[in-house]
C-alpha cells in the first residue's frame, strides 16, 4: 500500500501506466501460461461474431415522505440498455452499451432513487454506459481498454433495487486492465487496473493517476471470495468534483470557483466479501453475500481555494450534507473522512420461479477532526431550531430492504420490496425530506421493478 501512495502522486503518461501494470503482472504471468482454464471464464471466445441485446427497466416508487397526494414516480424508466457486441478475432472482441437512463455513480447504478443522480448530461461519455476493447493474447490473460466502475464494488446477492444503498467506490472512469485466470490451486482471477482516476472518462484532469486491484477466489463450488484495493491520487477537475461543486451552489447557495483547484482530495478504497452463489451443497438455491467496504478520502493541501469551506455551509441552515460525498473544508488544516459500510444480503429461491430477498446494512461516517455534525432539538421545517449538544465528529446510518419477486418468463422478472433507512439521531443537516417539508431521520420506500434482460 505504501508503494501505491508513492506512485499515485507521480505524473506519468498511459505509457507508463502500461509499464506498471506489466510489470506488476510479470508474477502472476509465469501461473497463468500453465494455468488451466477455469469454466466459465470470461476468456472463452464467444459463438456468435456479432450479437445485440436490448434490456428495460421500469421502477414504481412510492415515497412515504413525500405529501399525501402528491405525485409519485410510478411508472418511470429507470434504464434502456442496448449493447453491442463485435468478435474482431478469435483474440479481440469489443463490446458497447448504450443507457441514456445511466449514472456514473457506480454504486448507484441500481437504486430507483434517481432524482439526486448524477446523470448521462453530467459525463463526458453522455449515454454511453460500457464499453472496452479487448485482446485476449492467452486463454488465462485479458487486456482490456475500458469503462471501470471501481476496485471496491462489493458483492449484491439479494438482487434489490434498494439493496446496499450505503456503499460507494467513486465514479466510472476509463482505465488500462489486465485480467489473470489462474489455478492457486482453486480458481483465482485477478485484475490490476491503471487509469486517469475516478470522474475521469475522456481528458486527464490531474496528474496523479488511479491505481487499483481486484481478486475473486473460488473456494468450493458455490462458496467465492471477493476483494479490492485502490487509490485514486487527486479528485480535482474530475466530472464528480464538478457535479459536487454545481450542487453545493444549487442546494446551499455556495459560488462556483472561477479556476478550478488543482489540489482536491485522495481516495483510499478497500473491500471484502463473501458469497455463497445458490449451488453450495446442502443449502442449494440459498444465495448469501457478506461484505465490508472502506474509503478513506484525505485532503492533499492547506489551501482548498474553489471547494466550499464548512462555515460557508453551515451559514445556510437549510442546506443538507450528503453522506455519500460530503467532506468538511477548513482552511489551513488537514482532514480525513473515513466511511465503513457492512452489508449481509440474500436471496432464496423456491418453486423454481420465485424468490424472497433481504439486505441489511450500515455505515459509520466519520470527518476526522473536524466536528461537522450538530445534534438538532427541534425542527422549523428544514431549519434546526433547538441545538444543545455539542458538535459531532461522527454519525452512524442503517438501512434494510425486504423483498420477494418472480420470474414471468425468460428473461423477465418482477420484485416488489420495502426499503428503510435512517440516522442514528436527528442532525441538524443530515437528514432525508419528510412530509410538509420537514427534515426526519427516516426515509421509507415501496418500488416494484419490472425488469427485461436485465444484468
Amino acid at each position: 500500500m505504501q508503494r501505491l501512495r508513492r506512485l499515485g502522486g507521480k505524473t506519468c503518461g498511459m505509457m507508463g501506466l502500461g509499464k506498471w501494470i506489466f510489470g506488476l503482472g510479470l508474477l502472476l504471468q509465469t501461473s497463468a501460461a500453465v494455468a488451466q482454464e477455469p469454466q466459465g471464464s470470461s476468456g472463452v471466445v464467444p459463438a456468435k461474431d456479432h450479437a445485440t441485446t436490448l434490456g428495460l427497466r421500469f421502477d414504481c416508487l412510492h415515497n412515504f415522505n413525500v405529501d399525501k397526494g402528491s405525485t409519485q414516480e410510478c411508472v418511470r424508466i429507470s434504464g434502456l440498455r442496448v449493447s453491442l457486441r463485435d468478435q474482431v478475432s478469435p483474440q479481440v472482441y469489443a463490446r458497447l452499451s448504450i443507457d441514456p437512463f445511466q449514472t456514473p455513480d457506480s454504486a448507484k447504478m441500481n437504486t430507483p432513487l434517481r432524482d439526486q443522480l448524477p446523470t448521462s448530461r453530467d459525463t463526458s461519455l453522455w449515454i454511453i454506459d460500457q464499453f472496452a476493447l479487448t485482446w485476449v493474447p492467452r486463454p488465462q490473460i485479458e487486456v482490456a481498454i475500458q469503462s471501470f466502475d471501481g476496485a471496491t464494488l462489493v458483492p449484491s446477492v439479494s438482487g434489490l433495487a434498494t439493496a446496499n444503498s450505503l456503499s460507494s467506490s467513486g465514479w466510472r472512469q476509463t482505465a488500462l486492465t489486465v485480467a489473470y485466470n489462474l489455478t492457486l490451486p482453486t480458481p483465482v482471477r485477478i485484475t490490476l487496473i491503471g487509469g486517469d482516476g475516478e470522474g475521469q472518462t475522456v481528458t486527464n484532469a490531474s496528474p496523479q493517476q488511479y491505481f487499483g486491484l481486484q481478486a475473486e477466489a473460488t473456494l468450493l463450488p458455490g462458496l467465492r471470495l471477493t476483494g479490492g484495493i485502490s487509490l485514486n491520487g487527486n479528485d480535482a477537475g474530475s466530472e464528480e468534483t464538478a457535479f459536487l461543486l454545481k450542487r453545493y451552489a444549487t442546494s446551499c447557495g455556495t459560488s462556483l470557483p472561477t479556476v478550478q483547484p488543482k489540489q482536491g482530495h485522495s481516495a483510499r478504497r478497500y473491500a471484502v466479501g463473501l458469497v455463497v452463489d445458490g449451488v453450495l451443497a446442502g443449502i442449494e438455491g440459498l444465495q448469501i453475500g457478506l461484505s465490508w467496504q472502506r474509503n478513506l478520502v484525505s485532503d492533499l493541501g492547506h489551501q482548498h481555494p474553489g471547494y466550499a469551506t464548512l462555515a460557508e455551509l453551515q451559514q445556510n441552515t437549510s442546506c443538507s450534507f450528503d453522506p455519500d460525498t460530503f467532506f468538511p473544508e477548513q482552511d489551513g488544516k488537514l482532514n480525513t473522512v473515513r466511511r465503513t459500510v457492512y452489508d449481509f444480503g440474500f436471496k432464496y429461491r423456491m418453486f423454481g420461479s420465485y424468490f424472497v430477498a433481504g439486505d441489511v446494512t450500515s455505515r459509520r461516517l466519520t470527518t476526522g477532526g473536524v466536528e461537522a455534525f450538530q445534534v438538532c432539538d427541534s425542527f422549523d421545517g428544514h431549519h434546526c431550531t433547538g441545538i444543545s449538544a455539542p458538535p459531532r465528529s461522527q454519525i452512524n446510518q442503517s438501512a434494510y430492504s425486504l423483498g420477494t419477486g418472480v420470474d414471468l418468463a425468460s428473461g423477465l422478472a418482477l420484485t416488489v420490496e420495502y426499503f428503510n433507512s435512517s440516522f442514528d439521531k436527528a442532525y441538524a443537516q443530515a437528514y432525508y425530506d419528510g412530509q410538509n417539508g420537514k427534515a426526519t431521520g427516516e426515509l421509507e420506500l415501496f418500488n416494484a421493478r419490472l425488469a427485461y434482460r436485465w444484468q
